[in-house]
């Protein structure tokens, strides 16, 4: 029949008659189906190599001239959606998938085979839960181990403490090695097998301090009694103290980072003393118990002996 049937039918079911140079017509026997090509769809969404959070989404695409309905191949496996140019998936785990959609008509012809799209579909990373130290904290411990909650979709964790990055993999905790005192800043960032990354976090803050201990009194010692009416008060230095303050009788005296204080001239009686330690973010050491001496200012005696000899001369 090639040559006989015109150019651009549609496919459909035709009859043919033939007719001879004396204008005998013949119609052939049964009926002629003209099956014409079916083109490929057009693709729309997702998109190859898309990155999406919808984990039903819908695969879209474009009618194609002369398709009676649609295959849709997900992952390998077929859907015949009908002529719907849309389909929409059940739900589908985190992961890569690959699609493709074959239009096809009424006699079973086919579009040509497309290369497949692929698309990815990631639960997004929320940022992981800090619990400790807490915002804010003020610690003694020189080793802390900051600890936060798990990170769903998350395949490890990368911990900025002040500035230092450290991947502690899939582990829900990290110690650092001694730390001097000070403040210092941390987050926990989530990532996963994709290279996603966790929403970027306020700092939290906690600090480190030495436990101030009292100082050490030395001089005048509990229960002293002296003769001196400006005694020196004495005591040992305390590692991490920025400074002093001497309670003497009652009036607080702060005597900045020396050691010692030099009351101005006592009169005779009984004293109290205790002296506290504080530090540059004015945490103070221990109360302690007063201590207290007794100034008795030393007296001269003059007997005058001269006067009594003479009364006693014969």
């Amino acid at each position: 029949m090639t040559g006989l049937l015109p150019p651009g039918l549609a496919t459909g079911v035709y009859t043919v008659t033939l007719f001879n140079g004396d204008c005998v017509s013949e119609t052939l026997p049964g009926a002629l189906t003209v099956r014409g090509a079916v083109s490929a769809p057009e693709q729309i969404s997702p998109p190859d190599g898309a990155v999406i959070t919808d984990t039903t989404p819908a695969l879209l695409w474009q009618p194609a001239p002369g398709a009676d309905g649609y295959l849709v191949n997900l992952g390998g496996t077929l859907h015949d959606v009908g002529a719907v140019t849309a389909f929409t998936t059940s739900v589908l785990a985190e992961g890569v998938y690959t699609w493709t959609v074959t239009a096809y008509n009424l006699w079973g012809a086919l579009s040509p085979a497309q290369t497949p799209w692929t698309f990815r579909v990631m639960t997004p990373l929320l940022a992981p839960e800090r619990l400790s130290p807490a915002d804010g904290a003020v610690i003694t411990d020189t080793m802390p181990t900051l600890t936060w909650g798990p990170a769903t979709g998350a395949a490890g964790y990368r911990i900025t403490l002040s500035g230092e990055i450290h991947d502690v993999g899939a582990h829900l905790a990290y110690t650092p090695s001694v730390l001097a005192e000070g403040v210092y800043t941390w987050t926990v960032t989530a990532y996963n097998l994709w290279g996603d990354i966790s929403p970027e976090q306020a700092p939290w803050t906690f600090r480190v301090m030495t436990p101030l201990l009292a100082p050490e009194r030395l001089s005048p010692a509990d229960g002293a009694v002296i003769t001196d009416t400006t005694p020196t008060l004495l005591w040992e230095p305390v590692v991490g103290a920025a400074g002093y303050r001497v309670l003497f009788t009652g009036e607080i005296h702060d005597v900045g980072a020396a050691t010692s204080y030099t009351p101005s001239v006592l009169a005779d009686g009984i004293y109290t003393w205790t002296v506290t330690a504080y530090n540059l973010w004015n945490d103070v050491s221990p109360e302690q118990a007063p201590w207290t001496f007794t100034v008795r200012e030393e007296r001269t005696w003059v007997i005058y002996l001269p006067l009594l000899l003479r009364e006693h001369q014969p």
